[in-house]
């Protein structure tokens, strides 16, 4: 009696004015839902919202809370409908429903049907359903259990189960349903995902975020795996891609990798009789193009890769920054956004080109941009939050807008190009936005005034000149403290150029000068890249890392002499002025204190250019400091109180008061070359400016040595313990 009561009062209200609906009816549950007509000759009936108004749903009226059982059908005077269909928005934001249970009898769910129902723990789906729309489902976070698609299923829509994070498990039928965009994105599916055979296509980000999958098995019938189809999917380790897909997005305009954002994939592999793809250390490579699609934990990239696909890398989480091979020319978009490698980023000089967004929003502190690159994309490092200092090589013409845009940390730039780089953007489309405009910009020298008049560069304020490491005619003085007291000294000079290992190498001939008659002399062999120093390693016959001089407090490099290494760790980093000149100096110390000290950023370490401690532990003297250093006899930086043209004029005296000196004439020689000895015989050997011995022999008083064989160029005759330099021109 009271439910008849209760739908007259329904039906009074209702023809008392307009409604989105067509009838009310009441729920066995006990909720009153709301229904329109969808055919009346067949009286079958979709369930809808009563009212919208101002962008809410069940505008003016209660929502239905608790456990919902829609029924099957419905009498409406003495017509009985059929629930067919739950229409777009009916329980949009029911969130007091707690379970809810769709009869057979209904074939589509709309879009949002069930829009933001997230208390709803329980939900039974219809046997009969062919169409679930856009976010049916999306959002009902407290959803449990395992998701069964019926078999009556033929299209899921975008979003339909976005969302549904307590969701554990999946089934799907083994028939061909058209599945949309997220339809299953963020869901909280556990363990290993089975797909059936009749999936031929995981669509775009068909299981985007979904964070508990941590393998999936794919069907022997898969064809297409599209963009972000398992993106952020972080507890994913293992993948194998069947011998039937020829097809893996994230290379195209509009898509993304499948895989970015999987930081823990560390296991990829492809049948070995798939015609498209192949695998190698853990990554995706397309056979033809030799791209990488798929890298993720990838630390070893494959030797003949010539291109790192979009998003191959992308949102890796921590791991050491992969080996990158000389084979590689090009690095695609946002290859690496979002990376949060733990080791530096080397990337070979065979790079020629880096896409947009390449390095975006990444941690690393330091970036060596490779001398094989032109122009700076747009974004390329924009949000490196990270980031304290870039080296821009000589190469880069052209630095696009959002290039370093908001790199707060940004303390320092180097940039090696005599004219600057031209620069795109301005203001909040600068490639420098967000970026303090007084830290130290360095620059070649001669150079600084040109950037202070250029577009964009002009609003920097701090322009540092770099001096060139080793110039031509270089020449340094440190001083020795001997076991005997007495103070001597080390020169060093740059006497020449050469090529090793395909470097454009200096040469810098090394003599320790000691008045108790004994000289010895060696050959170093440096060459400077991107502000790093290297030098040859005798021992090892490879070049190391002597100086970088790009480091800021905190930084730490290896430094190796023979098969000895020590690790240098920048302990404060200050700018010092000297003569007019400002120069960056970096406090450094190691374990041992071997080359602990103060390094001037462009001429070197000021307790001795070389580790001499490391080198020379037996020898009975220790270079103490840099007293002098001058460029083409230009006196450019003195250290301490000794003068020092002093110090020529009492090497000179000391050369021509001692009894065992060598006098040799003419020098340059045209061939012939005259010894003085004064009294003593002795042999002789003579080395050219790479320390290889060209020449050995004996010589007595006054001897002639025929030395017409010898190229035009300089070098050493060593006579006993004594060392002179000449020159053959001929």
């Amino acid at each position: 009696m009271k439910k008849s009561i209760l739908l007259l009062i329904i039906a009074i209200s209702c023809a008392m004015q307009s409604f989105a609906y067509d009838f009310p009816t009441l729920a066995p549950s006990g909720q009153i839902i709301y229904l329109n007509i969808v055919d009346s000759e067949n009286r079958t009936a979709c369930v809808t919202y009563p009212n919208y108004i101002n962008g809410i749903y069940y505008y003016g009226y209660d929502k239905p809370t608790g456990d919902l059982i829609i029924p099957e059908t419905f009498t409406n005077g003495n017509v009985t409908w059929t629930i067919v269909s739950i229409g777009d928005h009916a329980f949009d934001y029911c969130t007091g429903l707690t379970s809810i249970e769709i009869p057979n009898t209904v074939t589509t769910i709309g879009e949002q049907a069930f829009y933001h129902c997230e208390n709803a723990t329980d939900i039974k789906l219809s046997e009969s359903l062919t169409t679930v729309g856009y976010f049916a489902f999306g959002h009902c976070t407290q959803w449990t259990g395992t998701l069964n698609i019926p078999a009556s299923m033929v299209s899921v829509g975008s979003c339909a189960f976005d969302v549904c994070t307590k969701l554990s498990g999946l089934s799907l039928p083994n028939k061909n349903i058209e599945y949309s965009y997220l339809c299953f994105g963020n869901c909280g599916f556990e363990g290993q995902l089975v797909l059936p055979d009749s999936l031929t296509t995981i669509v775009s980000s068909m299981f985007f975020s979904c964070e508990k999958i941590t393998n999936v098995v794919f069907p022997n019938t898969l064809t297409s795996i599209e963009n972000s189809a398992f993106a952020y999917c972080t507890s994913l380790t293992a993948i194998h891609i069947p011998s039937s897909t020829s097809r893996i997005d994230g290379y195209s305009s509009y898509s993304e990798n499948p895989f970015r954002g999987c930081r823990n994939l560390m296991e990829i592999t492809v049948d070995e009789n798939n015609e498209r793809f192949y695998s190698e250390n853990n990554a995706i490579i397309e056979r033809e193009s030799k791209k990488l699609r798929v890298g993720c934990k990838t630390t070893i990239i494959p030797e003949d890769i010539v291109s790192i696909g979009r998003y191959a890398f992308s949102q890796v989480g921590e791991a050491p920054f992969p080996t990158i091979p000389s084979s590689v020319t090009t690095i695609d978009e946002r290859a690496f956004s979002g990376c949060e490698f733990t080791e530096p980023y080397v990337i070979p000089n065979t790079v020629t080109s880096i896409d947009k967004y390449a390095f975006n929003i990444c941690n690393f502190r330091e970036f060596t941009i490779p001398n094989s690159i032109t122009v700076i994309p747009e974004g390329c490092f924009s949000l490196c939050q990270f980031l304290r200092n870039v080296v821009i090589p000589e190469s880069v013409q052209t630095i696009e807008r959002y290039a370093f845009e908001r790199c707060s940390s940004l303390s320092s730039i180097y940039c090696y190009a005599q004219q600057p780089p031209t620069v795109l953007g301005t203001n909040i489309t600068s490639p420098f936005y967000g970026v303090s405009k007084s830290i130290p910009v360095y620059v070649p020298a001669g150079s600084a005034e040109v950037y202070r008049n250029a577009p964009v560069w002009e609003e920097f304020t701090n322009f540092i000149e770099i001096p060139e490491f080793a110039p031509t005619h270089a020449e340094w003085y440190y001083e020795i403290q001997n076991d005997n007291g007495s103070i001597t000294y080390q020169q060093l000079q740059q006497e020449g150029d050469t090529v090793i290992e395909h470097k454009d190498v200096k040469i810098i001939v090394r003599t320790n000068t000691l008045y108790d008659k004994h000289q010895e002399i060696t050959h170093e062999y440096v060459y400077e890249e991107n502000n790093v120093v290297y030098w040859w390693n005798k021992t090892l016959n490879e070049f190391t890392m002597l100086y970088d001089f790009a480091a800021e407090t905190g930084d730490e490099w290896q430094i190796k002499a023979g098969t000895e290494t020590i690790t240098l760790h920048v302990d404060a980093v200050e700018l010092v002025e000297y003569d007019g000149r400002t120069y960056k100096v970096m406090n450094v110390s190691d374990e041992g204190d071997l080359f602990s000290g103060n390094i001037v950023c462009g001429i070197g370490h000021v307790a001795s250019l070389f580790p001499e401690k490391l080198m020379q532990k037996a020898l009975p003297f220790d270079v103490e400091s840099l007293r002098c250093y001058w460029v083409n006899d230009d006196l450019i930086l003195h250290m301490g109180t000794v003068d020092c043209d002093e110090i020529l004029t009492v090497e000179e005296n000391v050369s021509a008061q001692d009894s065992e000196s060598i006098a040799l004439y003419p020098n340059p020689t045209n061939g012939t070359l005259y010894i003085e000895n004064q009294g003593y015989a002795s042999t002789f050997s003579i080395s050219n400016m790479l320390g290889q011995t060209v020449m050995t022999g004996n010589i007595a008083d006054n001897q002639i040595i025929d030395v017409s064989l010898l190229d035009d160029g300089m070098y050493f005759i060593c006579i006993g313990q004594r060392t002179v330099k000449f020159v053959v021109r001929k």
